[in-house]
């Protein structure tokens, strides 16, 4: 009966350590796999957090540093496609985006509410013929800054064309959007 006794505590033994042991091997595998799958699908902005201090845990501090550099290499091409270099306003293709999608909700029969403002810097042509295209490009930037200073942040102020800005005002009120105007003129 010992013996028996000896063999069953033993095995009882084995198989906890056994458990243990496959848990804490398995809970990280199961998180790097499950950070793997949000990767895949383009989710990078869930952290990779290492759990371990072995192979698996530099396996996902490695699989992070992946992320990081993907995600900031996806914000500079975002930047460099939807924003002016010039004036650090939106540029044309990323309005055209904004268009799209209004478009399209419109078309879906939603009840969109937005404002859209065409802005021209007069006599660009002249500035930059007699001062020089550094000086006109300074007044590009000063006029976006302010335009960008009177709009919300979640309105698109967009570089159109050389001498052109558009402002896409989703849900704003009238009265707000005349006092915004009056402080933009009120720059210049």
């Amino acid at each position: 009966h010992t013996t028996v006794f000896v063999i069953l505590i033993v095995s009882l033994i084995t198989i906890v350590i056994t458990v243990l042991f496959a848990s804490r091997l398995s809970a990280p595998i199961i998180e790097l796999n499950r950070s793997a799958r949000l990767f895949t699908k383009g989710d990078l902005n869930t952290p990779v957090i290492p759990t371990t201090k072995d192979e698996i845990g530099e396996l996902a501090a490695s699989f992070e540093k992946t992320r990081l550099r993907m995600k900031s290499y996806i914000d500079d091409l975002y930047r460099e496609a939807h924003i002016d270099g010039l004036t650090g306003a939106h540029n044309n293709s990323a309005f055209a985006d904004v268009e799209k999608e209004m478009n399209a909700r419109i078309k879906a029969g939603e009840d969109v509410a937005f404002c859209a403002v065409l802005l021209d810097v007069n006599y660009l042509k002249i500035t930059n013929d007699t001062f020089g295209h550094m000086f006109g490009d300074d007044v590009l930037c000063y006029v976006a800054k302010q335009i960008l200073s009177v709009f919300r942040h979640t309105d698109v102020v967009a570089r159109y064309g050389g001498d052109e800005f558009v402002v896409f005002a989703p849900s704003i009120k009238k009265e707000i959007l005349e006092d915004r105007l009056k402080r933009l003129c009120g720059a210049f």
